[in-house]
């Protein structure tokens, strides 16, 4: 069995939430940021995303593994919150996400009526292409009781498009739960800086 791996992804998703007492999913989903190490199971067609302290599965992110080349998975990703016999798929955003971060390259749409896409994965999940970049943004973290704490500069994902895209920076992290501002202009100590135009806030939790 051949595992490729990388640590620190950050996937924002929605899921589906279960009606109270019931396997009856909801018509609105969650919306939440999870966070581990991307596991791709290569003989197997398989991706998930795993806690790394404990080794159990987060997110299992690939359906069906027939009729597949090497270096494909049939993603699950659901494009609108949209009953499919009653029950909405569990999760969705996976697709934009992956491609944010160099994860996936090419992609094309599967069965159709299902919801899943086949995409084609980077054969080390775009680790070296984000190790090499060398774009930074800088952040703002605040601690939980709404001070100010710190200014640092952030890896840009290699394919952000947006403020937002930061979540998805292998560099994220927050003061206790605190809110992380996305700097309209870059700090001028750090280099290769990204001027977003316009800046966004990561909310305390």
């Amino acid at each position: 069995m051949a595992i490729v791996t990388r640590d620190n992804v950050r996937l924002p998703l929605r899921t589906a939430a279960p009606l109270e007492g019931t396997s009856i999913v909801k018509a609105e989903f969650i919306h939440k940021t999870y966070a581990g190490t991307l596991v791709w199971d290569t003989d197997n067609r398989k991706l998930e995303l795993v806690d790394p302290e404990t080794k159990e599965v987060q997110i299992l992110l690939s359906g069906r593994n027939g009729g597949l080349a090497d270096n494909e998975v049939r993603l699950l990703d659901v494009r609108a919150a949209v009953r499919d016999q009653g029950i909405i798929p569990t999760v969705g955003g996976a697709l934009s996400a992956l491609r944010t971060m160099g994860i996936v390259g090419n992609f094309r749409a599967d069965t159709p009526g299902k919801n899943t896409t086949v995409v084609q994965l980077e054969p080390d999940l775009g680790a070296a292409a984000q190790a090499a970049s060398t774009r930074t943004a800088t952040v703002t973290l605040f601690k939980d009781a709404g001070k100010y704490y710190t200014k640092e500069a952030w890896a840009v994902p290699v394919n952000a498009i947006l403020p937002s895209d930061m979540n998805m920076s292998p560099d994220f992290r927050r003061i206790g739960g605190g809110a992380v501002l996305v700097d309209t202009d870059a700090a001028p100590e750090c280099p290769e800086a990204r001027n977003w135009g316009f800046p966004h806030l990561f909310p305390s939790e």
